[in-house]
């Protein structure tokens, strides 16, 4: 039965245990759905640092226009 990765990592298809479960890389955040985790861009107006599984708002004064 597929398990997911822990919060803030992701897999790719195929992985066969938690070892190959690798941090969200800096610029993208992880979301756990249903028996596997999601790599997605991280939105405008927010950040990302590598391991996270959410993105985090930008500080008041500042802003991402960053679009993929």
């Amino acid at each position: 039965m597929p398990t997911s990765c822990e919060a803030g990592k992701y897999s790719a298809a195929g992985a066969k245990s938690d070892d190959d479960c690798v941090e969200c890389i800096a610029g993208f955040y992880c979301v756990i759905g249903v028996n596997t985790a999601y790599l997605y861009d991280c939105p405008v107006g927010h950040y990302c640092p590598a391991g996270e599984f959410q993105p985090k708002k930008c500080p008041k004064g500042t802003y991402n226009e960053r679009i993929k």
